[in-house]
């Protein structure tokens, strides 16, 4: 799991309280940077259709291109926990690189199902069907996005097959009762964010929004190391191994 001695630490800027506040900064901004570019097609699209009632199924499939870079600043973020180096680049691209396919292969299906219920929700006064149906669409909406949460985690840091990772993401949706309310707690602020600011808030503040998932889930990624992956002794795995099995990508240590 991630050392806690170097959690706050100011890394290569030096030590202190200014060292640890422009270290952080620096991978904030740096992360920042570099989730607005490859969120670009999404951002095109909401700017070329504009935010409607009649866009949202659209607005909601551009959100395909979202997930990768969330992925990848999770693992970002994680580095930065056990390595306290300043090298957000070159993690934030070796966490694409590594995550893109582990990330789209449920991610765009989840997507797809949300733009079609999003389709009845927002043709609601239209629908003639049977009225539970519209309380059911929205509930299957909440539980995946609900979801997604862990299985962004589970596919940014380890490589489990994608049945373990569904199985898993529920499992520790469960357990950890208190981070579960922390990604809902996360939702609701980037929620607000654009509701209060303007959806274009929600992408400046993109970086910090990961941040806060990545500490937030700090208990989840404990729990998963230390009961479902191998040990160091057990497993070992390549620096540029991306293949499938219950090991951990890039091969923390147990500390």
């Amino acid at each position: 799991m991630a050392r806690s001695d170097t959690f706050l630490s100011g890394g290569v800027t030096g030590g202190g309280v200014l060292g640890a506040i422009g270290s952080w900064v620096y991978w904030l901004l740096v992360l920042e940077m570099w989730i607005v570019l490859t969120c670009l097609p999404t951002v095109a699209i909401v700017v070329l259709f504009g935010v409607g009632a009649t866009t949202i199924p659209v607005l909601v499939l551009s959100l395909v291109f979202v997930g990768p870079p969330i992925a990848a600043a999770l693992f970002a973020w994680r580095q930065r926990r056990l390595d306290d180096d300043m090298a957000p680049t070159r993690h934030f691209w070796r966490g694409y690189k590594l995550n893109w396919r582990d990330v789209l292969v449920w991610w765009a299906p989840l997507v797809v199902i949300a733009a079609l219920l999003s389709i009845t929700l927002t043709n609601g006064d239209l629908y003639d069907g049977p009225r539970w149906m519209l309380a059911f669409s929205w509930a299957v909406l909440g539980l995946l996005a609900l979801l997604s949460c862990p299985l962004l985690l589970l596919s940014a840091i380890f490589s489990f097959r994608l049945r373990d990772r569904f199985r898993l993401a529920a499992f520790v949706t469960v357990v950890r009762p208190l981070t579960t309310l922390g990604w809902i707690a996360i939702a609701v602020l980037a929620a607000a964010a654009a509701l209060f600011l303007g959806d274009l808030w929600v992408l400046i503040l993109a970086s910090a929004f990961t941040l806060l998932a990545s500490l937030n889930s700090m208990p989840v990624e404990a729990l998963v190391m230390n009961r479902f992956v191998a040990s160091d002794e057990e497993t070992e795995v390549s620096e540029d191994d991306d293949e499938t099995g219950d090991v951990a990508k890039d091969a923390p240590t147990h500390q």
